[in-house]
């Protein structure tokens, strides 16, 4: 969870910080850099609090460490979370999307091999998070930290990219090579009217401290429906 999203939830059972653990740290103010685990409707879940983008300084590979580290602990579905920008009026500040393709524009690639390497085949949960979502969308990942100037905006509409995002794709990316069940949701919170962008950060803020009750309900929702399936 990133960018206020973790406002409201349950009281963790335990927690570390990204300081006592061998992980890149956010730099960014709205990220914790922290986790926890709960249990949430009988299952374990383990929630992380901020992460590292790539305009903090660091490579793709390094900004998704965090990924590979919970995949090796054990971790098989990771629900990704933060904020975006639409293009046009694809959905409307305060509304859910999630992601069902991707523009990788960072100039980098967290994959560990030969590129090209990570498929997407949507899993259980992707299925799952669209039907919370307002709409399932195209994703431009950019390095940021700076939002796209009015050209790029262009550019990226030109290209089919409904969506911009300074952390979404390298998450993808990284989930999909580890075969991880993965799914994005985020929380729009400006987008660019052909002319500007509408929205700011204090804006941003707002609107992720409000839609944080309403995170924690998906998040219930989930559990619950992957429990009923049968699905370990």
């Amino acid at each position: 969870m990133g960018s206020g999203l973790q406002k409201q939830g349950p009281r963790y059972e335990a927690k570390v910080n990204f300081r006592n653990l061998p992980l890149p740290r956010p730099e960014t103010a709205f990220h914790k850099g922290q986790m926890g685990t709960l249990r949430l409707r009988g299952r374990r879940l383990v929630v992380v609090e901020g992460r590292a983008h790539m305009y903090d300084g660091y490579t793709a590979q390094q900004a998704t460490v965090l990924v590979a580290a919970l995949s090796f602990w054990g971790v098989k579905r990771l629900l990704s979370t933060g904020i975006c920008g639409v293009i046009g009026r694809v959905a409307s500040p305060g509304q859910w999307v999630s992601f069902d393709g991707h523009l990788n524009l960072t100039g980098d690639s967290c994959l560990w091999g030969l590129p090209g390497q990570a498929s997407r085949i949507p899993g259980h949960l992707a299925g799952l998070v669209r039907e919370k979502a307002a709409r399932s969308l195209v994703v431009a990942g950019i390095c940021g930290p700076s939002l796209p100037t009015a050209a790029e905006y262009r550019m990226l509409d030109h290209l089919g990219a409904e969506a911009v995002s300074m952390s979404a794709v390298p998450e993808r990316l990284a989930a999909e090579q580890l075969k991880l069940d993965h799914a994005s949701l985020y929380l729009v919170t400006d987008y660019w009217d052909g002319m500007r962008v509408v929205g700011s950060v204090r804006e941003a803020k707002r609107l992720a401290q409000r839609a944080s009750a309403d995170l924690w309900k998906v998040l219930e929702w989930l559990l619950t429906t992957v429990a009923e399936s049968g699905e370990v």
